[in-house]
């Protein structure tokens, strides 16, 4: 990665063969940094819903507290990858797409467990995730 990437001090991603230069860099950032604190805070939510209605019943593992804690460290495992992502994105670390796709397959897998029981803003995150693993595969 390091040959598509020159990240100048202080400054986004350069280079004519990246697909991540300029404001791309900084908007891949973001969105990766706020889906990340997204799917850390539903994670947080999760062991307090007691009604079920957002995350707390999974149409295959129930509502018991197995089904709340795979929800935990499925959701928390989905934004901690995505919040290193951003960073390492952001550092031009080599593992940064590793993370990203780890981030995106957890975020996938979620709301593969979940469909239907989320609010409709959480498939947004699903479109994200799709759109990861293009940008690792083509990157």
């Amino acid at each position: 990665m390091r040959g598509c990437l020159e990240v100048r001090a202080g400054g986004p991603a350069v280079g004519v063969d990246s697909m991540l230069s300029g404001v791309w860099y900084w908007l891949v950032i973001g969105a990766f940094a706020m889906h990340g604190v997204g799917m850390i805070g539903a994670a947080g939510y999760l062991p307090f819903d007691k009604k079920g209605g957002f995350i707390g019943t999974s149409w295959l593992l129930g509502s018991g507290g197995l089904a709340t804690a795979i929800g935990v460290i499925v959701w928390a495992a989905a934004g901690i990858a995505y919040v290193a992502a951003a960073y390492g994105l952001w550092r031009d670390l080599d593992w940064w797409q590793s993370l990203a796709l780890a981030g995106a397959i957890a975020t996938l897998l979620a709301i593969a467990l979940w469909f239907g029981k989320v609010p409709g803003g959480v498939y947004v995150g699903g479109a994200l995730a799709v759109a990861t693993i293009v940008l690792v595969v083509l990157v």
